[in-house]
């Protein structure tokens, strides 16, 4: 090889390298933030979408299934579980509500993703179930109205509705949305005498009565010490497990408490890639 030709290829290959550095030095200095900053914003922005859409959906819940003071309604929530989330006017991404307080979950299934948002809101409900043999459900020397009743035809599922006869409100038949539910006035119990020995032992036998009857039983109690769930339900029956205790295969006995009760609770949404937000 040439001196003059070998001179020529080292300045060939020193510009190469010249270029290549060069090149390398402009994508880290330019290209690399840009691309950089494109996918933060992509990733952002499905962020957002997530929290836009968790937003639009506790919105909805409450404008739509909710009970008028700014809480969702559980029975109206319970008997929306299973529909699709465009019936309240939202797109079939994934959404889950959780209790934070019982740990009770309604799933609406839809289309899952990776970008997920958490927001938070509270549910209403004039039922307390209690799910645990341990629940106290009366506590002893304090005084309750109980009403009993059937929730099914062929009387296989019984409702105790247990309420604090120290402040009774007066239900009708119309005050509750949901038919299942059996309200009942105070003015049914103020003719019943004030169980005080053997509570327990009463309840459970109006329970039977209701099961073979079908009727409603009323019973007027002030129990000594204070009576569990487990306590109630009558040999042969499993307590409900589930929120408005619905018809199973299984003799069940499902026990509530009645008030006005407000629990925290967990709106989970996941954002499909790509999928829309309103229906």
């Amino acid at each position: 090889m040439l001196k003059g030709q070998l001179d020529i290829d080292i300045e060939m290959m020193g510009g190469t390298m010249i270029f290549i550095a060069l090149t390398l030095i402009m994508f880290m200095e330019i290209l690399l933030p840009l691309l950089v900053v494109n996918y933060n914003m992509e990733t952002s922005m499905e962020d957002i979408r997530a929290v836009e859409f968790a937003n639009l959906a506790k919105a909805r819940m409450i404008d739509q299934i909710g009970d008028g003071e700014g809480d969702i309604d559980y029975a109206r929530l319970e008997a929306l579980q299973g529909s699709s989330l465009g019936d309240i006017g939202l797109a079939s991404n994934y959404l889950l509500v959780e209790d934070l307080i019982k740990g009770t979950t309604f799933e609406f299934a839809g289309k899952r993703g990776k970008t997920e948002h958490d927001v938070y809101a509270t549910l209403s409900s004039r039922f307390l179930p209690s799910i645990e043999s341990s629940d106290i459900v009366m506590q002893g020397n304090n005084e309750y109205f109980v009403h009993i009743y059937s929730l099914s035809e062929d009387g296989k599922s019984i409702a105790v509705d247990i309420q604090d006869a120290g402040s009774c409100v007066m239900y009708s038949q119309g005050d509750i949305k949901e038919s299942r539910f059996k309200a009942a006035g105070c003015d049914d119990f103020t003719s019943k005498q004030v169980v005080e020995d053997g509570a327990e032992a009463l309840i459970r036998g109006e329970v039977s009565n209701a099961m073979d009857s079908g009727e409603s039983q009323f019973v007027r109690v002030k129990p000594k010490s204070d009576i569990s769930a487990g306590d109630i339900v009558v040999t042969g029956m499993k307590l409900g497990k589930s929120w408005g205790c619905r018809d199973s295969g299984d003799p069940q006995v499902c026990i509530r408490q009645i008030g006005d009760f407000v629990f925290p609770a967990r709106i989970h949404v996941e954002l499909a890639e790509g999928s829309d937000i309103v229906a």
